[in-house]
């Protein structure tokens, strides 16, 4: 692994796992300051809040990235057609926003929807600002900027919470923290748009971009159909459980995801006319994102009842089999990250879409077989879809570009069965009784730590980071 790709890894670990430590502080305390009808509510609009992120990108970030070359006018193209997409959206959701409310029987949804929609707007101007950077590994910088405006945004939030605004902190913290993302994006980004359209410039940008805009979208309806489905057929206060269950474990996750798609994209582009490079890349990648994916969700599964009792209160107690169940669902999260990283490298963009149909298919065909059955079957069911989906990904690959993936199933294999035999015992040992919370969550780290990096050892893996553990203790 090149230095630039080390250090690009190490700056986007960094921020992404200070994002994560400052996210988990501000769910804390909003968690026990707000109810969970309040995130409840916020549930019922992220759908809309999600899609509307993806058409305001238009998969332009990922056309800066990935393009060969840049003029400053194909640059204020791409700029402009964002300020485009981001008026539209605005336009779209003020006219639906009395349909939403109407359809969850919940007229607060109506305002809320309206005053979010300005932060779709304001996301729009930063898209090709970040595009640069990122295109550039400028990963230091670019967390910084996700650092600051989610701080500031954060003890906003907090204290809007506190004075008894309810789920108006919740919208007043998003609201926040794109404007200042916006802010400081230009104030480092360097970049200034010149007055230009071009047409041409739109229509290569939509040929690489547009399969990835639309199975981007419908990835974030897929991924936001749970509360939508939730939040129409049980209470309010069931889909806030839901959805600050579904945060708290995708709040590690999808940072986790975050770092690899962010720091493996620009490298796969570079490496997609070397075949031998390319797999090499993407199975080392892989190794090391399944090391610390794993460990961090198996830890959630274990610690989960502990810290929700600890630090949310017993008023978030519902949450936590919905937390415990939703980790294993996000197992394989590394997987379809990089899947999607080999696609997109080699500019088979219309292939990463007919996936996602795909996944999309799967998760409203098991949504609907196990709604009847309640909540918890529900969720069952997004272990099944996250494991098929991976599969899916893995097949396509190997059939399609002729890459054998016998090492890489047994790879996930291993790591799966390091991870469930070392949670099993956790469960079963005597931290898990009458200890005070932050005892056993530290009793049961260690022990879950230790046992899952002895069986990977046992079992023959040997990332870059096992090795350093090996030679620290003079392993073989």
């Amino acid at each position: 692994m090149s230095q630039t790709i080390k250090r690009a890894v190490i700056w986007n670990s960094l921020e992404v796992f200070g994002n994560q430590i400052l996210g988990i502080s501000l769910t804390v305390i909003l968690a026990r300051l707000l109810s969970p009808e309040d995130f409840g509510l916020i549930g019922m609009v992220s759908v809309i809040t999600m899609v509307s992120s993806v058409v305001i990108d238009g998969g332009i970030a990922a056309t800066v990235i990935q393009k060969p070359e840049l003029t400053k006018r194909g640059l204020s193209t791409l700029f402009f057609l964002n300020m485009a997409l981001g008026t539209f959206v605005i336009f779209v959701v003020y006219i639906i926003a009395g349909s939403v409310a109407l359809f969850f029987d919940e007229p607060r949804l109506v305002l809320l929807l309206q005053v979010l929609s300005l932060g779709y707007f304001l996301g729009s101007l930063q898209v090709v600002q970040y595009g640069l950077l990122a295109r550039k590994m400028a990963f230091k910088t670019i967390g910084k900027i996700r650092i600051t405006s989610q701080a500031i945004a954060g003890v906003v939030a907090v204290i809007m919470a506190f004075s008894g605004f309810g789920v108006w902190a919740l919208v007043f913290q998003s609201l926040i923290s794109v404007t200042l993302g916006t802010i400081l994006f230009w104030r480092f980004g360097k970049w200034k748009p010149v007055l230009s359209f071009e047409w041409l410039v739109v229509r290569e940008a939509f040929g690489f971009s547009g399969f990835l805009m639309l199975s981007s979208l419908i990835n974030q309806m897929a991924d936001n159909f749970y509360f939508v489905l939730i939040g129409r057929y049980f209470p309010t206060q069931q889909l806030g459980y839901y959805f600050q269950a579904n945060r708290i474990q995708r709040i590690p996750a999808l940072k986790i995801n975050q770092v690899v798609q962010q720091s493996t994209f620009p490298e796969f582009s570079r490496l997609a006319s070397d075949k031998t490079g390319y797999i090499a890349f993407f199975y080392k990648s892989l190794q090391n994102a399944l090391f610390f994916n794993m460990l961090v969700m198996g830890l959630l599964l274990v610690n989960a009842e502990h810290l929700v009792l600890w630090l949310l209160t017993d008023k978030w107690a519902a949450a936590v089999p919905f937390i415990q169940w939703l980790s294993l669902a996000s197992f394989f999260l590394p997987v379809m990250a990089l899947c999607k990283n080999y696609l997109l490298g080699v500019g088979n963009a219309k292939m990463q879409f007919k996936i996602v149909l795909a996944n999309v298919f799967l998760l409203i065909i098991v949504a609907f077989i196990t709604i009847p059955y309640g909540l918890m079957p529900l969720i069952y069911g997004q272990i099944i879809v996250a494991l098929a989906t991976a599969g899916i990904y893995l097949l396509t690959i190997q059939f399609n570009y002729k890459e054998s993936m016998g090492e890489v199933w047994q790879l996930i294999a291993k790591y799966t069965l390091a991870t469930i035999v070392s949670a099993m015992l956790v469960f079963y040992l005597p931290v898990q009784w009458d200890l005070h919370h932050s005892i056993s969550i530290i009793l049961s780290t260690l022990i879950f730590t230790t046992v899952y990096i002895v069986l990977l050892i046992l079992l023959k893996i040997n990332n870059e980071y096992l090795q350093k553990i090996k030679n620290l203790f003079k392993i073989a």
